[in-house]
């Protein structure tokens, strides 16, 4: 018998809908519903130049989180991200892959170890499949170790679903503290 493609693995999870508001940072200069920069620099679940992808998290904590996790891979103090936007978003998805449990991402082949590895081959090999397959985006837990996160695939999106901005914070480096006050 064959060995399953990546695609087939992630296709037999098949999909769930998710409806919540969800948290980004951002530069200023971003929209908080555009992911043509992850398109770009690649992120987590997309390679670079690949398609658009709106990373946020679901919850302003594991969003600090995050971005104090992007400082440290940038070697950079969180304080050096000065200007940084706090957007708000409802989504409203009908096709989400779920790899919020370990047996959801054992079955893609990933392990937390990747998951939270500053490699992100495997995760984008995973991103490129969902994406391949239509759906609107991926929840998993959040590089960081503490959280979930929600990529939206934005060229993959419904008709009938919805991104919408609901609320933008300028934000300050006194609000940059992770749970664990590191």
């Amino acid at each position: 018998m064959p060995r399953p493609t990546l695609d087939q693995l992630v296709d037999s999870l098949g999909s769930v809908e998710f409806s919540a508001t969800v948290f980004r940072h951002i530069a200023p200069h971003r929209g908080c519903t555009s992911g043509e920069g992850a398109r770009q620099a690649g992120g987590r679940w997309n390679p670079p130049d690949s398609f658009p992808v709106i990373y946020t998290a679901l919850s302003e904590s594991t969003v600090v989180s995050e971005l104090h996790r992007l400082a440290a891979r940038s070697g950079l103090p969180p304080a050096s991200f000065v200007r940084r936007t706090l957007c708000l978003i409802d989504v409203e998805l009908q096709a989400v892959l779920d790899l919020r449990s370990g047996d959801n991402l054992s079955r893609v082949g990933l392990s937390v170890e990747q998951l939270t590895s500053h490699s992100m081959r495997e995760c984008q090999a995973v991103g490129e499949a969902a994406h391949r397959l239509n759906l609107e985006g991926m929840l998993a837990p959040s590089a960081t170790g503490t959280g979930e996160v929600l990529a939206v695939f934005e060229l993959n999106l419904r008709a009938d679903s919805r991104v919408s901005e609901l609320e933008r914070r300028a934000w300050s480096a006194s609000t940059w503290r992770p749970e664990n006050g590191e």
